[in-house]
């Protein structure tokens, strides 16, 4: 029968149940009294085969991974027999032994904090088989972002239970029964790079956390164990929770989805009433486990972002905006679209959107013992030669009679280790204005349209603020169908989405420094200091810096006399212009403050 089919192998009714190296059984209790395995099976192959396949040609058994789509499969059925639905799936009862966390049917360990024990892709899997569990399986975008919430102790990057090691670009769950229901790969990843990399991690970083990535399976790494909740575990004896009933607790966190929809302002007053408010969000970790975990798909809520009159956009809870996740092309600038809700369907799951505050959605509340932080003390640090202290960045704006276009302008700040500029605040707008740039042309600035995530900043800071001209953003498109998803900034301070290869000004900025390595060149600042705000804070500017130096060139300017021309940059697109792109008009004098 299987002979004949158009499939190389079919699935029969034998699995091995529960336990590596265990015993097969016919999945109908019949007796094993007969088998009939090709040569050298069954292998078990990486530890990860548990379901019996018949192969098509003389009809050898072999042993697979139960969750690999790659093969048909045959019933058997006796005369008469009369079809029974399934009973209804029933909640999985059960509880999580000591030291996992429980989310939804199942329980995650993870491992790999600070002096604690790592190891290559191989000694993770034992280690976590010998907890009773494997390495981490994950079914859904819930389940990933529960994971990735709890990353920020780990050292990265952190295994998961995903390989390709069987069979090349066929990738299978290392407990050989999940079938892959779901990825969330990094961008262009995998790639199996050097084509050493058969294993999978789950990265993070403040900005960006539960992407995925292929490594080296020898390398070592922190790892996450998985296992089902079970009802032989008793449950874990009672434990004053740090939150109120009705609460989810995460670190020092507490939150809670009301499901009675509101208005924006009444969300807010009745957070306030529990002594919280609408959440905040500081960072990738708690985006994750607010969408994954708190969210879980139920229905668009609000959350404690508002926009204020001057543009800029503030947390209820006075925390500063350090990160943003908006959706596809927001925020707008739609006349009473302030308030911002955050998506549950699976398409733009976990993004934000801003939207009229008089509409009455679900409402996530949140309350914390974190203080936000004071508002920082302008910089003392200094500046490059050719830029100009402004709070704790220097900027650069060039206003010559060549215009370039924003692809250039970027590739120019970097080489000069500065990125576009990115603007958080009216006061930054009126700086910016001060330079008289608009007297040949308007200016690039450095926001550019994410296709995935709506507006965002080159330097990978929040989108906090904006300050769009009226009716725009406008999304048009140019001839050739150049669309506009690069920002340039007026005249008078407001913004125009415009087409990327338009000639134009532009502005750069960078963080002051403190030191110089031996050649002069700024060593720019890195480390953060104790408290959990200067952590993100130091972490975004290694970002901006790490990125910089990575694409910038050795970077020696004069305030006045060097031309783009000299400059060994990197092979562009456009030709060549000899243009002082780093003499500044304005600016008359080296700064050290």
């Amino acid at each position: 029968m299987v002979g004949t089919g158009k499939v190389t192998a079919a699935w029969i009714g034998m699995r091995m149940f529960g336990t590596v190296d265990g015993q097969y059984v016919w999945v109908d209790h019949s007796p094993m009294t007969y088998t009939h395995w090709a040569p050298g099976e069954p292998n078990n192959a990486n530890g990860e085969e548990q379901c019996v396949q018949m192969n098509r040609h003389q009809g050898g058994w072999n042993d697979a991974n139960c969750g690999r789509a790659s093969a048909g499969y045959v019933c058997k059925k006796f005369p008469g027999d009369i079809h029974t639905p399934p009973p209804p799936t029933q909640p999985w009862e059960g509880n999580c032994p000591a030291g996992w966390l429980r989310f939804n049917n199942k329980c995650f360990m993870f491992k790999g904090k600070k002096n604690d024990i790592k190891g290559n892709w191989s000694y993770a899997r034992s280690w976590c088989r010998e907890q009773g569990g494997g390495l981490a399986v994950i079914d859904d975008q819930y389940e990933n972002d529960f994971v990735a919430s709890y990353l920020r102790d780990l050292e990265l990057p952190t295994w998961i239970g995903l390989s390709d090691l069987l069979v090349e670009n066929q990738y299978a769950w290392s407990d050989g029964v999940s079938p892959v229901l779901y990825t969330n790969w990094n961008d262009k990843e995998p790639n199996n790079a050097n084509g050493v990399e058969n294993c999978v991690t789950i990265t993070h970083s403040p900005l960006l956390t539960g992407k995925w990535n292929d490594d080296n399976c020898d390398n070592n790494h922190s790892f996450v164990c998985s296992r089902k909740k079970s009802s032989s575990i008793q449950p874990p004896p009672p434990t004053k929770s740090p939150c109120p009933a009705g609460y989810i607790s995460w670190y020092l966190n507490c939150y809670k989805l009301v499901e009675e929809p509101a208005t924006w302002d009444a969300a807010q007053a009745a957070c306030k009433d529990q002594g919280g408010n609408l959440a905040s969000i500081d960072m990738s970790y708690d985006q994750a486990f607010v969408a994954g975990a708190v969210l879980q798909g139920k229905a668009d809520a609000w959350i404690g972002l508002k926009r204020k009159d001057d543009g800029s956009y503030m947390w209820t809870d006075g925390w500063p905006v350090f990160f943003t996740q908006w959706g596809p092309g927001e925020p707008t600038n739609i006349k009473d679209e302030g308030c911002v809700s955050m998506h549950a369907s699976r398409m733009f799951h976990g993004t934000w959107n801003d939207t009229k505050c008089d509409l009455e959605k679900p409402y996530i509340c949140k309350k914390t013992s974190e203080k936000p932080p004071t508002t920082p003390a302008p910089g003392d640090g200094m500046c490059q030669r050719f830029a100009i202290p402004y709070g704790k960045y220097c900027y650069y704006v060039y206003s010559g009679e060549v215009g370039f276009s924003w692809p250039d302008s970027e590739h120019y700040c970097q080489a000069g280790r500065m990125e576009l500029v990115s603007i958080h605040s009216r006061a930054e707008v009126e700086f910016l204005k001060s330079f008289n740039y608009s007297k040949n042309m308007n200016l690039w600035i450095g926001l550019t349209r994410d296709n995935n995530f709506g507006w965002a900043w080159t330097d990978e800071t929040s989108v906090s603020f904006l300050n769009w001209a009226p009716n725009e953003p406008n999304s048009a498109f140019h001839p050739g169908n150049m669309a506009e998803n690069c920002v340039e900034m007026y005249k008078d301070g407001r913004w125009n989405d415009n087409n990327c290869m338009e000639k134009k000004s532009f502005a750069c900025r960078h963080p002051q420094f403190y030191q110089t390595d031996e050649n002069k060149n700024p060593i720019y600042p890195t480390e953060a200091p104790a408290n959990n705000v200067g952590l993100i804070a130091g972490i975004v500017v290694a970002v901006i810096v790490v990125v910089a130096i990575i694409v910038g060139l050795f970077y020696v300017f004069s305030v006045r006399g060097y031309k783009l021309s000299t400059l060994s940059l990197p092979a562009k697109s456009t030709s060549r212009i000899d243009v002082p792109a780093f003499t500044n008009p304005n600016f008359v004098g080296e700064s050290d403050t």
